[in-house]
C-alpha cells in the first residue's frame, strides 16, 4: 500500500505553518498597544480605501476574463462574467492559494455553452499573468530595499522573483508548443491568434497591471490611517512579498502568514514594532471587505436570476 506522501504534506505543512504563525501572533504581537493604536484609526477613511480598491479590482478582473472568454464564445455577456467574478474572486480568499477562484468556470457553464478546457485555460493564463506582475512589482521594490536590515540576501530574493517570472513565461511557451495535443494549449493558441490583434494582449496585460496597481494604492492609502506613509517602491515590495507568501503558504487568506510577513517588512522599513503590527492587521480589513462583497454579489445573483426564471415561467 502506497502512502500518499504529497497529499499528506499538502495538508500537514499549511497546518503546521498556521500553528507557528498563530503562536507567533499570540506571543509576540503587543496586543494591548496595538488595540490602543487601532482605536485611533480613521475607520471611515479605511473603509473608503478598502471598499474602493476591492470594487475596482472586481470590475477590472471581470473585464479581463470577459475579453478572454469572448475570443471563443461571443455569447457571453459582461453582467454574467462580472457577477460570477464578484462572487468567486472575493470568496476565494477563504480557500488555500485562492484556488477556489477556479469555481467561476462551473458557474459560467450554467449561463452559456462553455467547455471546461476553455474555462481552465483562461484561469491558468490569468494566474500566470498575475504571478508575473506581482513578481515584477517585487523586483521594482527590490531595487530600493536594503534587505540586509531584515536578514535577507538581496541577490537570492532577486533570483527568486526573476525565477517566478521565468516560470510563468515558460508555462506559456510550453502550452503554445503543445497546442496540437493539449486542450489548454489549443485555447492559448486561439487566444494568441484571436483576430490577429496584438491589441487584445495589450489590453489584457494593461488591465492586469492596473488591477494590481489599484490593490497597491488601496494598501498605501489604508496604511495612512496609521501614519504609515510608504513610498511607491515600498508599497509594491510589501504587496508582492505578502501576496506571494499568501499563495505559496496554501493557508486560506494567508491567515497568520501575511500578518507576520507584513509586520516584519514594515519594521525593516523603519517603523516601530507596534505600528508595524497594527499595519498588518489594518490590511487584513481587505479580506473582510472581499468576503462581504462576495456575499453581496451572491445574493444579487440569486435574486436576479430567480426573477428571470419567474418571468420566463409567467411569460
Amino acid at each position: 500500500m502506497q502512502i500518499p506522501v504529497f497529499r499528506i504534506l499538502y495538508k500537514l505543512v499549511p497546518i503546521l505553518l498556521l500553528g507557528i504563525c498563530a503562536w507567533y501572533l499570540y506571543s509576540h504581537f503587543q496586543w494591548p498597544k496595538i488595540l490602543a493604536l487601532l482605536g485611533e484609526t480613521d475607520f471611515v477613511w479605511l473603509a473608503l480605501c478598502s471598499i474602493g480598491a476591492c470594487i475596482s479590482v472586481t470590475v477590472l478582473r471581470a473585464w479581463r476574463w470577459w475579453l478572454m472568454i469572448r475570443t471563443v464564445n461571443l455569447e457571453v455577456g459582461f453582467l454574467d462574467v462580472y457577477l460570477i467574478t464578484g462572487i468567486v474572486l472575493n470568496l476565494a480568499i477563504v480557500t488555500p492559494g485562492q484556488v477556489g477562484e477556479a469555481l467561476k468556470i462551473e458557474l459560467l457553464k450554467h449561463r452559456i455553452t462553455l467547455d471546461r478546457t476553455t474555462g481552465i485555460g483562461s484561469f491558468v493564463i490569468e494566474r500566470a499573468i498575475d504571478m508575473a506582475i506581482v513578481a515584477s512589482f517585487g523586483i521594482i521594490g527590490w531595487f530600493y530595499q536594503d534587505l540586509s536590515v531584515a536578514g535577507f540576501d538581496s541577490r537570492q530574493v532577486g533570483y527568486i522573483l526573476v525565477g517566478i517570472i521565468g516560470v510563468c513565461l515558460m508555462a506559456f511557451m510550453i502550452l503554445l508548443k503543445s497546442s496540437v495535443h493539449c486542450g489548454l494549449g489549443a485555447f492559448v493558441g486561439r487566444l494568441f491568434a484571436a483576430g490577429n490583434q496584438p491589441a487584445l494582449w495589450l489590453k489584457i496585460t494593461l488591465i492586469s497591471w492596473v488591477t494590481w496597481s489599484c490593490t497597491a494604492l488601496g494598501w498605501k492609502l489604508s496604511l495612512l490611517s496609521l501614519d504609515i506613509d510608504l513610498s511607491i517602491p515600498q508599497t509594491l515590495w510589501l504587496l508582492s512579498i505578502a501576496a506571494l507568501a499568501q499563495v505559496f503558504s496554501f493557508i486560506p487568506g494567508g491567515l497568520g502568514v501575511s500578518e507576520v510577513a507584513i509586520a516584519k517588512l514594515l519594521q525593516a522599513m523603519g517603523y516601530d514594532t507596534v505600528q508595524a503590527e497594527a499595519g498588518a492587521l489594518i490590511l487584513r480589513c481587505f479580506s473582510v471587505v472581499m468576503i462581504g462583497l462576495g456575499l453581496l454579489h451572491g445574493l444579487f445573483w440569486q435574486w436576479l436570476y430567480g426573477q428571470m426564471a419567474v418571468n420566463r415561467q409567467t411569460g
